[in-house]
């Protein structure tokens, strides 16, 4: 089914000028990152969606060549309606992971002077290094206990594969990748008492479109963000059963009396 509408926009491609991969490479790319355990435990594969993300990207680029990963997934994420990204995760991720087949295909893509200012194609793909993840690690992690900021656990659960080993949990990238944005999100609460953006903290840690641990940073903020908004909603419920009590209990002895 594919094969034959890829046949049908080899006209596209050919207009476009670059090599564009085929759709089995992007979806070998996707094979790739499930592999690693790269993707988070929501991110389901759909082809037919992950083809129509395909098809846009190359008409996007054909309508503006000379834009950025980030800037082309602006244009598009505006045309989709799916804007802002952090509240259309799924789509967000997928078009991360096609961005990030496009690059990994052909580097003259996206213009090289555009990708080199804004993102070196070395680290647009690239998984967290030694120092990166010396970086992540030391971005503030605390003993603290602060009952209104999410457990790292209650975030791994969430976010990671189901399939992930419990006891190879420090040595798989999708853990270091959730730490390095949980730390971060946790520094951040800790000075200010609230939740930091997206885009801020995706700027703290250089995580941008198209590279391999967008999906999972994306996945653990919004899993940060959602739970952070059911502690809240519990302690809130909490209190109005307080005042609720405390005020009845004021109401007694003027009944009684």
């Amino acid at each position: 089914m594919y094969r034959r509408r890829i046949c049908r926009h080899a006209l596209d491609q050919i207009i476009l000028g670059k090599k564009v991969p085929c759709f089995e490479k992007v979806t070998g790319t996707f094979a790739s990152a499930m592999d690693r355990g790269l993707l988070p435990r929501d991110l389901d594969r759909d082809l037919e969606e992950e083809w129509n993300i395909y098809c846009t990207i190359i008409k996007m680029l054909r309508r503006w060549p000379a834009c950025t990963p980030t800037e082309s997934v602006e244009h598009l994420a505006q045309a989709e309606g799916k804007t802002p990204l952090e509240d259309h995760p799924a789509w967000s991720a997928r078009v991360s992971v096609i961005i990030e087949a496009f690059v990994e295909h052909d580097n003259t893509i996206f213009p090289s002077q555009s990708v080199s200012n804004h993102i070196h194609r070395r680290h647009l793909t690239a998984l967290p290094g030694a120092e990166e993840k010396k970086t992540w690690r030391d971005l503030g992690e605390s003993d603290e206990i602060d009952e209104t900021f999410p457990r790292l656990e209650e975030v791994y659960s969430r976010v990671l594969p189901q399939e992930e080993d419990p006891g190879e949990l420090n040595q798989r990238w999708g853990v270091v990748i959730v730490r390095g944005v949980y730390w971060a999100a946790q520094k951040h609460y800790r000075e200010t008492d609230t939740i930091p953006s997206f885009c801020m903290l995706a700027a703290r840690l250089g995580i941008s479109v198209g590279m391999r641990h967008f999906p999972m940073a994306l996945y653990t903020w919004v899993a940060i963000r959602d739970l952070h908004r059911e502690i809240n909603r519990q302690m809130n419920a909490v209190d109005d059963r307080k005042a609720d009590a405390s005020s009845a209990a004021h109401r007694r002895p003027e009944n009684e009396g």
